[in-house]
């Protein structure tokens, strides 16, 4: 793997956001690899982290629908949001900027738009070239305790962005498994169809299978390799596909998956799901120190769980493209004793990232208040302390 000397530092130095949720226009400058938000609940403080996570494609920090963002002034007038960073890597900055389409949002469209110094560009994927996020909410507290399919997706998505190539699999699953549903409601006496859509099923969910293992292998190694200042972590995918190729070769667990599609057409019909497949699998977290599953954990444990997780991913990350992500983590700290917060600032500062943070109590960030630019945030202001 990389040494951090070989990787570059991406760091933003100055950001700026108007008609923003509750911000009619802020401008923030710093230069230091911890930028810490401190206020009451709902002074604006997530809001901040939030337009940060429109630099990048996708739904934001809090997928919240586009409308949702604009802040309305006092006359209730209302004005396309926006967001502008300035990113800094290999000591050269680029100008991001993100936000609502001004012509379009005059005709009653709303739509979002990227540019990169000024020009306008074709696909917000563009930003990826030159800055990505990872983040942590106080909503995701629940990830471990919510259904498996919830915590499947999550872990789905992030071995996406490890081998951008090998979203197809999940697409080709998904379609196959869709269309053989409707063939088993309206047709399902076509076995010949049936196989052809059994056949990519298995094809796809295999490799689903091996990407999800080959993933979890280097995310739970890197964690107890670099993360010698948390309890070790382990991470574990269970499910019958999985159970089954621990102990079989991977030819006979591909056929038995095939063969169980085959025998569970007439169940799968009446009952509406597919009774075996990747999509059935559960991703678990194991908090080491006491032997038990994250479901079993206080809620400073599951703050650990979280943060062993994100950090993991963030490193692996930086290692695929050479540069560091952006961390945003609301509430980060929250949860956490002194020394574990202590402990959290070293990691960040190990792996060379620059990470926003926001908290009620601006004493909790006094572990790394000798790297940190300080703001406070009230009166839908923010002011550096």
């Amino acid at each position: 793997m990389q040494t951090i000397s070989d990787i570059a530092s991406v760091f933003l130095k100055k950001i700026s956001f108007w008609a923003f949720r509750n911000y009619a226009y802020e401008q923030i400058t710093f230069n230091e690899p911890f930028v810490l938000f401190s206020g009451a609940n709902g002074a604006g403080k997530t809001n901040i982290l939030e337009a940060l996570s429109y630099l990048a494609p996708g739904k934001g920090l809090r997928r919240a629908s586009l409308s949702h963002l604009i802040q309305i002034a006092d006359q209730g007038n209302k004005q396309p949001w926006a967001v502008t960073a300035s990113v800094s890597c290999h000591e050269k900055e680029t100008i991001l900027s993100s936000g609502l389409d001004p012509q379009l949002f005059l005709e009653g469209v709303e739509k979002r738009v990227g540019r990169i110094e000024g020009e306008k560009i074709k696909s917000l994927s563009d930003f990826e070239t030159y800055l990505s996020f990872f983040w942590l909410t106080p909503d995701m507290d629940r990830l471990f305790k919510e259904s498996p399919g919830v915590r499947r997706k999550f872990l789905d998505k992030i071995i996406m962005r490890w081998e951008p190539a090998a979203k197809r699999y999940w697409q080709t699953y998904a379609n196959a498994m869709r269309q053989r549903m409707i063939v088993l409601k309206t047709r399902r006496h076509d076995s010949l169809w049936l196989d052809q859509l059994e056949k990519k099923m298995v094809e796809a969910g295999m490799a689903i299978l091996h990407e999800r293992e080959k993933y979890v292998s280097l995310l739970m190694k890197t964690s107890q390799d670099y993360f010698e200042a948390f309890p070790k972590i382990e991470f574990h995918i269970k499910g019958e596909l999985e159970e089954r190729l621990a102990k079989s070769s991977y030819a006979c667990v591909e056929a038995y998956f095939s063969e169980n599609l085959k025998k569970m057409r007439e169940k799968d019909r009446l009952q509406g799901i597919t009774s075996v497949g990747p999509h059935t699998t559960n991703f678990q977290a194991l908090y080491t120190p006491k032997g038990i599953y994250a479901e079993q954990c206080s809620t400073g444990e599951v703050k650990i769980l979280l943060l062993a997780l994100i950090l993991t991913a963030a490193r692996l990350e930086s290692w695929r493209l050479s540069r560091t992500p952006i961390m945003l983590l609301d509430e980060g700290m929250a949860h956490l004793d002194e020394k574990k917060r202590f402990a959290l600032g070293e990691e960040l500062l190990s792996m060379g990232t620059q990470t926003f943070m926001t908290a009620t109590d601006e004493e909790v960030f006094a572990p790394i208040f000798s790297h940190a630019a300080r703001f406070c945030v009230k009166d839908n202001r923010v002011e550096k302390i």
